[in-house]
């Protein structure tokens, strides 16, 4: 049976809007909420969350397509684990002192 090709447009990761892309995940704890939901309803809900740095999800492409486990952080503070991607709030003014770059991510 052959396969249906890859939709590229999930591996491309876009640094436009309100959200940045970093490949990693968000550091364990410091959850404002975790849901099941699509891409789109993460950045909806990142953007409503008062003080959300960002979300994190378990995937190798920096978008997904249909329902994942969404984290969401008012943390920056994460790794560069390429199994996990992350979408930070460009222009989080939180107490977090963590650098928009991690290492490794420049």
């Amino acid at each position: 049976l052959p396969l249906a090709p890859p939709n590229r447009a999930i591996f491309e990761p876009r640094n436009a809007g309100p959200f940045v892309h970093r490949v990693g995940a968000l550091a364990a704890g410091h959850d404002l909420d975790v849901r099941l939901c699509t891409f789109a309803q993460a950045e909806e809900r990142a953007a409503a969350l008062p003080n959300c740095a960002g979300f994190t999800f378990n995937s190798a492409a920096p978008r997904f397509e249909g329902v994942m486990t969404v984290h969401f952080k008012d943390r920056r503070e994460g790794n560069n684990d390429w199994r996990w991607q992350t979408w930070l709030t460009a222009g989080w003014t939180g107490d977090d002192p963590a650098p928009t770059e991690w290492p490794g991510n420049a």
